[in-house]
């Protein structure tokens, strides 16, 4: 179908006419229909009925038509793309959006790089899926999209979030740390709760001899 789009830029007027159904546009398409018959019939079939120079003006204004009428069908067709495009992206962001509330993380990041496929400098959404990653415990992928994300032309616009973010990653650190150190210090306690145990044992089993 986008093959056939393209085609019809070919023919000025088709483009406009099969997107908008103008009047305008079937007049142009009719007139360049009549024009090309009338340059081929005295070019090709009866030369001797016009002089030369009245058929190089025929063909200059034929493709003089021609050229405007590619090039407004090709530029249809480009603003029809763009807002497909724009459509396609914003759907993935709000669907995006909706499942990141909902803490559906992997669904998220699935709608998130299907979006970022397509436009790598979306902001926004480089920065929700940095977010994402922090909620599923990647603060290392996560700074390296913040750093991604500061290298696009947007990024200054979303200087404070990409702080807040950083901020949060090194408290996700900080609380990790927090843990390890926890637990080291809960090892020797179960030490020696074990020993204490197996002496505890020993001693009863020695009484009870």
């Amino acid at each position: 179908m986008g093959r056939l789009n393209w085609l019809r830029c070919l023919w000025p007027g088709l483009t406009r006419l099969g997107s908008r159904g103008e009047w305008l546009a079937l007049s142009a398409a009719l007139v360049f229909a009549g024009l090309l018959q009338v340059a081929v019939t005295v070019t090709f079939f009866w030369p001797e009925t016009v002089n030369p120079r009245s058929v190089k003006v025929i063909w200059l204004v034929l493709a003089t038509v021609w050229i405007t009428g590619l090039w407004s069908g090709y530029d249809d067709i480009a603003a029809a793309t763009r807002r497909f495009s724009d459509a396609r992206l914003q759907d993935l962001f709000i669907r995006a959006q909706g499942e990141y509330l909902r803490g559906n993380w992997w669904t998220a990041q699935t709608l998130l790089e299907q979006l970022l496929a397509l436009d790598r400098a979306d902001v926004e959404a480089q920065l929700m899926l940095a977010a994402l990653y922090r909620h599923t415990e990647r603060p290392g992928t996560a700074r390296r999209r913040l750093r991604f994300l500061e290298q696009l032309a947007g990024a200054d616009t979303w200087r404070l979030e990409i702080e807040k973010e950083r901020m949060l990653l090194e408290r996700l650190d900080a609380e990790r740390l927090d843990a390890e150190s926890d637990e080291m210090q809960a090892a020797p306690c179960r030490t020696n709760t074990a020993e204490s145990s197996g002496e505890s044992s020993d001693r009863v089993q020695m009484r009870a001899a």
